[in-house]
Protein backbone atom coordinates (compact mmCIF):
# COMPACT_ATOMS: atom_id res chain seq x y z
CA UNK A 1 0.00 0.00 0.00
CA UNK A 2 1.36 3.39 -0.92
CA UNK A 3 0.42 7.06 -0.72
CA UNK A 4 2.21 10.31 -1.43
CA UNK A 5 2.49 12.06 1.93
CA UNK A 6 4.76 14.96 1.04
CA UNK A 7 5.95 16.77 -2.06
CA UNK A 8 8.07 19.88 -2.53
CA UNK A 9 10.49 21.19 -5.10
CA UNK A 10 13.31 19.01 -3.73
CA UNK A 11 11.73 15.60 -3.22
CA UNK A 12 8.56 13.53 -3.16
CA UNK A 13 7.72 11.12 -0.36
CA UNK A 14 5.75 7.89 -0.67
CA UNK A 15 4.61 6.02 2.44
CA UNK A 16 4.78 2.30 1.71
CA UNK A 17 3.70 -0.57 3.95
CA UNK A 18 5.80 -3.74 3.95
CA UNK A 19 3.60 -5.62 6.46
CA UNK A 20 0.24 -5.53 8.21
CA UNK A 21 1.37 -4.19 11.61
CA UNK A 22 0.89 -0.45 12.16
CA UNK A 23 4.66 0.01 12.51
CA UNK A 24 5.63 -1.96 9.40
CA UNK A 25 6.07 0.86 6.93
CA UNK A 26 8.65 3.19 5.50
CA UNK A 27 8.87 6.54 3.73
CA UNK A 28 10.52 6.53 0.33
CA UNK A 29 12.06 9.89 -0.59
CA UNK A 30 12.74 10.52 -4.26
CA UNK A 31 14.63 13.41 -5.84
CA UNK A 32 12.28 15.76 -7.66
CA UNK A 33 13.01 16.48 -11.33
CA UNK A 34 16.32 14.62 -11.25
CA UNK A 35 17.51 11.46 -12.88
CA UNK A 36 20.68 9.49 -12.38
CA UNK A 37 23.22 8.86 -15.07
CA UNK A 38 21.79 5.41 -15.76
CA UNK A 39 18.11 6.31 -15.40
CA UNK A 40 17.80 4.80 -11.92
CA UNK A 41 18.36 6.18 -8.45
CA UNK A 42 20.86 4.51 -6.12
CA UNK A 43 19.02 3.75 -2.89
CA UNK A 44 20.00 4.36 0.71
CA UNK A 45 18.14 2.52 3.47
CA UNK A 46 18.04 4.67 6.61
CA UNK A 47 17.49 3.03 10.01
CA UNK A 48 16.83 5.11 13.11
CA UNK A 49 18.03 4.24 16.59
CA UNK A 50 16.70 4.73 20.10
CA UNK A 51 17.71 1.53 21.90
CA UNK A 52 15.08 -0.34 19.84
CA UNK A 53 12.38 1.32 22.02
CA UNK A 54 9.06 2.87 21.02
CA UNK A 55 9.76 6.35 22.41
CA UNK A 56 11.57 7.09 19.13
CA UNK A 57 10.34 6.84 15.56
CA UNK A 58 11.57 7.42 12.02
CA UNK A 59 10.57 11.09 12.02
CA UNK A 60 11.51 12.16 15.54
CA UNK A 61 14.92 10.51 15.59
CA UNK A 62 17.90 12.63 14.51
CA UNK A 63 18.79 10.45 11.51
CA UNK A 64 15.85 12.07 9.71
CA UNK A 65 18.05 15.16 9.38
CA UNK A 66 20.18 13.27 6.86
CA UNK A 67 17.33 12.85 4.38
CA UNK A 68 17.20 16.29 2.65
CA UNK A 69 20.96 16.33 2.09
CA UNK A 70 21.00 12.83 0.63
CA UNK A 71 17.93 13.24 -1.56
CA UNK A 72 18.95 16.60 -3.00
CA UNK A 73 22.29 14.99 -3.85
CA UNK A 74 20.50 12.46 -6.04
CA UNK A 75 19.85 9.41 -3.86
CA UNK A 76 16.55 7.78 -3.10
CA UNK A 77 16.16 7.27 0.65
CA UNK A 78 14.05 4.47 2.17
CA UNK A 79 13.54 5.59 5.79
CA UNK A 80 12.11 2.58 7.57
CA UNK A 81 10.02 2.08 10.67
CA UNK A 82 9.88 -1.20 12.55
CA UNK A 83 8.24 -2.71 15.61
CA UNK A 84 10.00 -1.48 18.71
CA UNK A 85 10.12 -2.54 22.34
CA UNK A 86 8.02 -1.03 25.10
CA UNK A 87 9.87 1.92 26.61
CA UNK A 88 9.24 0.57 30.10
CA UNK A 89 8.34 -2.77 31.60
CA UNK A 90 8.30 -6.08 29.79
CA UNK A 91 9.01 -6.15 26.09
CA UNK A 92 5.66 -7.38 24.81
CA UNK A 93 5.49 -5.24 21.65
CA UNK A 94 8.58 -6.56 19.89
CA UNK A 95 9.85 -9.83 21.37
CA UNK A 96 12.76 -11.48 19.55
CA UNK A 97 12.96 -11.77 16.57
CA UNK A 98 10.38 -9.07 15.69
CA UNK A 99 12.84 -6.20 15.24
CA UNK A 100 15.09 -8.26 13.00
CA UNK A 101 12.31 -9.78 10.89
CA UNK A 102 10.89 -6.29 10.33
CA UNK A 103 14.24 -4.92 9.21
CA UNK A 104 14.71 -7.88 6.88
CA UNK A 105 11.22 -7.44 5.41
CA UNK A 106 11.67 -3.70 4.95
CA UNK A 107 15.03 -4.14 3.24
CA UNK A 108 13.80 -6.87 0.90
CA UNK A 109 10.64 -4.87 0.11
CA UNK A 110 12.75 -2.55 -2.04
CA UNK A 111 12.57 -5.22 -4.74
CA UNK A 112 8.79 -4.89 -4.87
CA UNK A 113 8.69 -1.21 -5.82
CA UNK A 114 12.11 -0.66 -7.38
CA UNK A 115 10.85 -0.67 -10.96
CA UNK A 116 7.93 1.65 -10.23
CA UNK A 117 10.23 4.26 -8.69
CA UNK A 118 13.32 3.74 -10.87
CA UNK A 119 15.49 2.43 -8.05
CA UNK A 120 18.79 0.76 -8.85
CA UNK A 121 18.28 -2.46 -6.92
CA UNK A 122 21.90 -3.40 -7.64
CA UNK A 123 23.15 -0.24 -5.90
CA UNK A 124 21.72 -0.27 -2.37
CA UNK A 125 23.42 1.12 0.72
CA UNK A 126 22.39 1.34 4.36
CA UNK A 127 23.01 3.89 7.13
CA UNK A 128 22.08 3.63 10.80
CA UNK A 129 22.83 5.43 14.04
CA UNK A 130 23.13 3.82 17.49
CA UNK A 131 20.67 0.89 17.61
CA UNK A 132 20.06 1.71 13.96
CA UNK A 133 23.77 1.20 13.33
CA UNK A 134 23.39 -2.27 14.80
CA UNK A 135 20.49 -3.00 12.45
CA UNK A 136 22.26 -1.46 9.46
CA UNK A 137 25.31 -3.68 9.77
CA UNK A 138 23.10 -6.64 10.62
CA UNK A 139 21.19 -6.06 7.37
CA UNK A 140 24.49 -5.84 5.51
CA UNK A 141 25.59 -9.17 7.01
CA UNK A 142 22.40 -11.22 6.55
CA UNK A 143 24.07 -13.50 4.01
CA UNK A 144 26.29 -14.75 6.86
CA UNK A 145 23.41 -15.88 9.10
CA UNK A 146 23.61 -19.63 9.85
CA UNK A 147 21.20 -21.78 7.85
CA UNK A 148 19.69 -23.24 11.03
CA UNK A 149 18.52 -19.81 12.23
CA UNK A 150 14.87 -18.76 11.74
CA UNK A 151 16.34 -15.49 10.44
CA UNK A 152 18.16 -17.22 7.59
CA UNK A 153 17.19 -16.20 4.07
CA UNK A 154 18.82 -17.85 1.07
CA UNK A 155 18.45 -14.72 -1.06
CA UNK A 156 18.39 -11.49 0.97
CA UNK A 157 18.69 -8.20 -0.87
CA UNK A 158 22.36 -7.52 -1.45
CA UNK A 159 23.76 -4.47 0.34
CA UNK A 160 26.78 -2.92 -1.34
CA UNK A 161 27.82 -0.30 1.24
CA UNK A 162 27.03 0.20 4.91
CA UNK A 163 27.65 2.99 7.42
CA UNK A 164 27.29 2.72 11.19
CA UNK A 165 27.29 5.96 13.20
CA UNK A 166 27.75 5.42 16.93
CA UNK A 167 26.42 1.91 16.45
CA UNK A 168 25.82 -0.96 18.85
CA UNK A 169 27.99 -3.45 17.01
CA UNK A 170 28.83 -6.13 19.56
CA UNK A 171 25.72 -7.48 21.27
CA UNK A 172 27.80 -9.80 23.45
CA UNK A 173 29.26 -6.81 25.33
CA UNK A 174 26.28 -4.98 26.90
CA UNK A 175 28.63 -3.42 29.45
CA UNK A 176 29.65 -0.96 26.73
CA UNK A 177 26.17 0.60 26.80
CA UNK A 178 24.70 3.07 29.27
CA UNK A 179 21.50 0.94 29.16
CA UNK A 180 22.92 -2.59 28.98
CA UNK A 181 19.58 -4.22 29.84
CA UNK A 182 18.17 -3.15 26.47
CA UNK A 183 20.21 -5.80 24.66
CA UNK A 184 18.78 -8.56 26.84
CA UNK A 185 15.27 -7.15 26.32
CA UNK A 186 15.89 -7.15 22.56
CA UNK A 187 17.27 -10.68 22.50
CA UNK A 188 15.01 -12.22 25.15
CA UNK A 189 17.93 -13.04 27.44
CA UNK A 190 21.69 -13.12 27.65
CA UNK A 191 24.14 -14.73 25.26
CA UNK A 192 24.44 -17.70 27.63
CA UNK A 193 20.65 -18.10 27.50
CA UNK A 194 20.36 -17.86 23.72
CA UNK A 195 23.75 -18.30 22.02
CA UNK A 196 22.14 -19.18 18.68
CA UNK A 197 20.14 -15.94 18.67
CA UNK A 198 23.24 -13.86 19.25
CA UNK A 199 25.10 -15.73 16.51
CA UNK A 200 22.33 -14.79 14.07
CA UNK A 201 21.95 -11.17 15.20
CA UNK A 202 25.33 -9.85 16.35
CA UNK A 203 26.88 -7.56 13.69
CA UNK A 204 30.35 -8.40 14.99
CA UNK A 205 29.77 -12.06 14.10
CA UNK A 206 28.14 -11.45 10.70
CA UNK A 207 30.60 -9.21 8.91
CA UNK A 208 30.41 -9.69 5.15
CA UNK A 209 33.72 -8.76 3.49
CA UNK A 210 31.94 -8.06 0.20
CA UNK A 211 30.16 -5.07 1.76
CA UNK A 212 32.09 -1.80 1.88
CA UNK A 213 31.75 -0.73 5.51
CA UNK A 214 32.36 2.56 7.30
CA UNK A 215 32.19 2.71 11.10
CA UNK A 216 32.06 6.22 12.61
CA UNK A 217 32.19 6.58 16.39
CA UNK A 218 32.85 9.37 18.86
CA UNK A 219 35.69 8.95 21.33
CA UNK A 220 33.57 10.75 23.97
CA UNK A 221 30.43 8.66 23.44
CA UNK A 222 28.91 7.91 26.84
CA UNK A 223 25.81 6.19 25.47
CA UNK A 224 27.52 3.58 23.30
CA UNK A 225 31.16 3.37 24.31
CA UNK A 226 33.75 3.59 21.54
CA UNK A 227 34.82 0.08 22.56
CA UNK A 228 31.87 -1.14 20.48
CA UNK A 229 33.47 0.17 17.29
CA UNK A 230 36.89 -1.10 18.30
CA UNK A 231 35.54 -4.57 19.07
CA UNK A 232 33.86 -4.69 15.67
CA UNK A 233 37.09 -3.69 13.94
CA UNK A 234 39.00 -6.38 15.85
CA UNK A 235 36.60 -9.06 14.59
CA UNK A 236 36.70 -8.01 10.95
CA UNK A 237 39.38 -7.95 8.26
CA UNK A 238 41.18 -4.72 7.52
CA UNK A 239 38.72 -3.97 4.74
CA UNK A 240 36.43 -1.82 6.88
CA UNK A 241 37.03 1.89 7.34
CA UNK A 242 37.10 2.85 11.03
CA UNK A 243 36.81 6.57 11.85
CA UNK A 244 37.09 7.49 15.53
CA UNK A 245 36.24 11.18 16.07
CA UNK A 246 38.19 12.54 19.05
CA UNK A 247 35.82 15.25 20.34
CA UNK A 248 32.48 13.66 19.52
CA UNK A 249 29.79 12.13 21.69
CA UNK A 250 26.76 10.05 20.75
CA UNK A 251 24.61 12.78 19.25
CA UNK A 252 26.88 15.79 18.68
CA UNK A 253 27.23 15.11 14.94
CA UNK A 254 23.45 15.08 14.30
CA UNK A 255 21.11 18.08 14.64
CA UNK A 256 18.60 17.53 17.43
CA UNK A 257 17.00 19.26 20.41
CA UNK A 258 20.10 18.82 22.59
CA UNK A 259 23.66 20.04 22.13
CA UNK A 260 25.22 19.34 18.76
CA UNK A 261 28.05 20.65 16.59
CA UNK A 262 27.49 22.33 13.22
CA UNK A 263 31.07 21.51 12.28
CA UNK A 264 30.65 17.82 13.12
CA UNK A 265 27.36 17.76 11.20
CA UNK A 266 29.05 19.18 8.10
CA UNK A 267 31.90 16.69 8.48
CA UNK A 268 29.44 13.81 8.77
CA UNK A 269 27.71 14.75 5.52
CA UNK A 270 31.04 15.15 3.77
CA UNK A 271 32.28 11.78 5.02
CA UNK A 272 29.11 10.01 3.91
CA UNK A 273 29.32 11.46 0.41
CA UNK A 274 33.03 10.76 0.17
CA UNK A 275 32.51 7.15 1.22
CA UNK A 276 29.76 6.60 -1.33
CA UNK A 277 31.78 8.28 -4.05
CA UNK A 278 32.09 11.65 -5.75
CA UNK A 279 28.54 11.36 -7.08
CA UNK A 280 25.49 9.29 -6.15
CA UNK A 281 25.93 7.24 -9.32
CA UNK A 282 29.08 5.83 -7.72
CA UNK A 283 27.44 4.87 -4.43
CA UNK A 284 28.01 1.28 -3.41
CA UNK A 285 30.63 0.59 -6.10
Amino acid sequence: MMAIVQSDKKFTTHRIRYGTDSEQFGDLYLPENQCSRHGQFPAIILIHGGYWKDNHDLNSYATSQLIPELVTSGWAVWNIEYRRMNSEGDNVKAPWPSVFTDIAAAVDALRLFADEHSLDIHNVSVIGHSAGGCLALWAAGRRQIPVASPLYNSNPLKIHSAISIGGVLSLTHPEDLCQPAQIMRLMGGSVSDWPERYTACDPAQLYNPSVRTLVIHGRNDQTVNVRQALRYAENTPNTIQLDIWPHTDHFSMLPHAGAWSEQQWRSLNENIKRFFGLSPDMAGR
